[in-house]
């Protein structure tokens, strides 16, 4: 494949993603604002820790190492983006008010997006904070949290949730599994990929399993109670290729509060960018754009400090950990781009995530040397 499409490709997500999000009056460098997104919603920002990621307001969530398709048809195996959740509509005594954010952020030194919306009239104040993250410690975690802020109510707020995890996945077979664990339950799926990549290297379809923290479908509605003026309201998916795993993951983080919770996640990144970060003095707009493309590079690898340990780590595909269904996405696969392109910066981020991207290709070399047999050629390809 051509190397320098898919550094272009690398640049433009950064500079657009960048651009669209932007706000000529930020003072932070880490802080990317907008009061509308952009049109294209394929460039809104993604979100991983290496295990999971996404694309914020996008159909899709994908697992590392998790394919599905035979041979070039081969992508990363689609999860609908059930974490895909937001506040339509406030209803309030008789009338019913549409919400539209007024402000979006990406937040790159605590490795979050969040969007809000506040409005005033009549005596009420009304305030709306949502946020979504996939946990960098919880690592099988993905957080969607919901903050509300009222004064001046004298009748309940009935708050409208909806969810828009797009079509069912082309990639998996779900079906439900029993809900109970010890004293705690919560909604269980199982999902098979449908096609093998290859039979030589793939005997079995892959399992992957999903817990949920609450069971609804696309609507919920909360209620604010009169004279109530604070809501939380949280909704967590975990994943893993170990029912094990994702079950005890959930156990642990709903236990959590939600100020612990949101900490221990800003804590990993915080670390990350007290060991690197480019610091670019007079130019915030340059500083967001070299910020945010070392934050796509490092929330698609893996977790250095995890509740569980992680599994193999199947590397740095061009576009990353959130997006894999394109072929402008090279379907999520790696090519020669992760050595010549990404890795020489992510050495420098931590020599961990550098022997982790090497150790891949020499944990696949059975299937390079394959390829070189099959087109009359030594040694791998």
């Amino acid at each position: 494949m051509s190397l320098m499409p898919t550094m272009y490709a690398e640049i433009i997500l950064a500079i657009f993603t960048s651009f669209c999000l932007l706000s000529s009056a930020e003072v932070s460098e880490f802080i990317i604002k907008s009061e509308q997104l952009p049109p294209d919603l394929n460039f809104m920002p993604t979100l991983g820790n290496g295990h999971v990621g996404y694309t914020v307001f996008g159909d899709a969530i994908f697992m590392n190492g998790v394919y599905n398709g035979v041979g070039g048809n081969s992508r990363r195996a689609r999860i609908p983006n059930w974490l895909n959740l937001s506040v339509a509509k406030i209803q309030y005594e008789e009338w019913e008010l549409a919400i539209i954010p007024d402000m979006f952020e990406l937040q790159l030194q605590d490795g979050y997006f969040r969007w809000q919306f506040a409005y005033e009239a009549n005596g009420l104040q009304l305030k709306l904070e949502q946020r979504t993250y996939p946990h960098r410690y919880y690592n099988r975690a993905l957080i969607y949290e919901l903050f509300v802020r009222c004064t001046g109510a004298i009748d309940p707020l009935l708050i409208r949730l909806t969810r828009k995890p797009g079509g069912e996945s082309e990639a998996f077979d779900f079906s439900p599994l029993g809900s109970t664990n010890g004293t705690v339950s919560f909604k269980m799926l199982q999902g098979v990929t449908r096609r093998l990549e290859h039979r030589n290297f793939q005997t079995e379809p892959r399992k992957i399993f999903v817990a949920f923290s609450d069971d609804w479908e696309n609507e919920r509605t909360i209620e604010l109670s009169a004279g109530q003026e604070e809501l939380y309201y949280r909704y967590v998916i975990t994943t893993d290729e170990s029912e094990e795993i994702a079950r005890q993951e959930m156990a642990e983080v709903i236990k959590l509060t939600p100020e612990i919770l949101f900490q221990r996640h800003a804590l990993e990144w915080r670390a990350f960018w007290s060991d690197f970060n480019i610091q670019i003095d007079g130019n915030l707009e340059l500083s967001h754009i070299v910020n945010a493309g070392i934050f796509y590079l490092a929330n698609s690898l893996p977790s250095l400090n995890t509740s569980h340990p992680n599994g193999a780590y199947f590397g740095l595909s061009p576009t990353g950990i959130g997006r894999g269904q394109l072929d402008a996405d090279y379907e999520g696969h790696n090519f020669w781009d992760t050595e010549i392109w990404m890795l020489p910066a992510i050495t420098q981020f931590s020599t961990r995530w550098a022997e982790a991207l090497l150790q891949y290709r020499f944990e696949h070399l059975p299937g390079a040397r394959y390829n070189a047999k099959q087109t009359g050629y030594q040694g791998a390809r």
